[in-house]
C-alpha cells in the first residue's frame, strides 16, 4: 500500500500551542489556504480513499481534495489526535498551573502516564498502529491519502521504521505538510517524502 498523509492547516490562533486533542476547533485563514494547497498538490494522484480523522480541523483540511476529485471523506476514529484528558485544549503553563506533579510526571513519561484522565503515549501509538493494519488490509496494492495531526503522523513514522514512537519527536511537523510511506507486500515499510509544506508555511507550528 502506497500512503499520503497529511497534517492539518494551521489552527485559529488562540489555539496555537495548545494541547487540543479531542477538543474540535476550526482552521485559520492561513490553514484554509494551506488546506487548498494540499489539495493542489494531490490532485492529479491517483487515489483509491480519502481518509480523515473525525476532528473538524482535519476533515476542514481533507474537504478540498474530495471536492476536487468527488470523493468521499472516509473518516475512522483510529486517526484521531491523542486525547489529553482534562488537559485538552490548556497550554503548557496552564496544565502546571493546575497540578504541577502530575505535570511533571507525564513530561518524563507520557508513554504510561495517564493522570490527566486521557491516553497514554503507548495506547495512542498502538491506537494508530492497528489502524494502519487496518489500511493495509483494506487497500494492499492502492494508495490511499490520510489527513490527520502531528501526533498521527509521527505514529505512522514511528510504525513505518518499526522503531518507538518517541523516537519520531526527532523529526518535525509542520502545519499543512504532507508526507508519504509505503509497504511491500512482505511488510517492508519505507518513507519517501517527509514534511514538505506545499503551501504557505505558518510561522508557528503549534507542536
Amino acid at each position: 500500500m502506497r500512503l499520503w498523509f497529511a497534517r492539518h492547516g494551521e489552527v485559529e490562533a488562540k489555539f496555537v500551542g495548545s494541547f487540543i486533542g479531542r477538543t474540535d476547533v476550526q482552521l485559520s485563514d492561513l490553514g484554509r489556504h494551506q488546506a487548498a494547497a494540499l489539495a493542489a498538490y494531490l490532485e492529479e494522484a491517483e487515489l483509491d480513499a480519502i481518509i480523515s480523522s473525525p476532528r473538524r480541523r482535519a476533515l476542514d483540511t481533507a474537504a478540498p481534495l474530495a471536492k476536487a476529485k468527488g470523493m468521499k471523506l472516509d473518516i475512522r476514529s483510529a486517526f484521531a489526535e491523542m486525547d489529553f484528558g482534562a488537559w485538552d485544549g490548556l497550554f503548557w503553563e496552564q496544565i502546571v498551573a493546575k497540578d504541577a506533579v502530575a505535570a511533571e510526571a507525564w513530561k518524563s513519561g507520557f508513554m504510561t502516564t495517564v493522570s490527566h484522565g486521557g491516553e497514554s503515549g503507548t495506547v495512542f501509538s498502538e491506537r494508530v498502529a492497528a489502524g494502519l493494519d487496518a489500511l493495509r488490509e483494506e487497500f494492499k496494492w492502492r494508495t490511499v491519502a490520510l489527513f490527520a495531526h502531528a501526533g498521527v503522523s509521527r505514529a505512522v513514522l514511528s510504525y513505518t521504521m518499526k522503531r518507538p514512537y518517541t523516537d519520531a519527536f526527532a523529526f518535525g511537523q509542520d502545519y499543512g505538510n504532507i508526507s508519504a510511506a509505503g509497504w511491500s507486500e512482505e511488510g517492508f515499510g519505507q518513507i519517501a517524502l517527509w514534511n514538505f509544506v506545499p503551501g504557505p508555511r505558518a510561522k508557528k507550528q503549534g507542536d
